[in-house]
């Protein structure tokens, strides 16, 4: 739980193509974390990962990765643990408002208009 200390430190001066390999290795984080207040740390570090590319397509690709994240939130919704269905709803609740930031903030049509599609088919 407590490398999210480490996305967080190491976000800032990770560029260009770097930038996949970091992303990768968050979702991976995201996926696996226990603690609720890593996981949501983490969603803003991608946030902001997101925020400050500024090259569109990777832009998308990095918002594809984080609606992965949700994707597989909303997945765990259906779990058959109920401790685990019940991380997963806030973790799925956390997502759409953060993930609403993110689209909010996107100024290319076709990025805005992607992002939109993807809001409205897991949410």
């Amino acid at each position: 739980d407590e490398d999210i200390a480490l996305f967080e430190n190491q976000a800032p001066y990770v560029f260009g193509t770097k930038r996949f390999s970091f992303a990768s290795a968050l979702n991976s984080y995201l996926k696996n974390v226990k603690s609720d207040e890593s996981f949501r740390r983490g969603v803003e570090v991608y946030i902001t990962l997101i925020a400050t590319e500024g090259m569109k397509s990777y832009r998308s690709m990095f918002a594809g990765y984080l609606f992965q994240v949700a994707t597989d939130q909303k997945d765990n919704l259906k779990s058959d643990k109920k401790e685990e269905a019940e991380i997963a709803q806030k973790r799925y609740d956390l997502m759409k408002l953060a993930l609403q930031r993110m689209v909010d903030a996107e100024k290319d049509p076709e990025n805005l208009k992607e992002n939109n599609k993807k809001m409205k088919d897991i949410f």
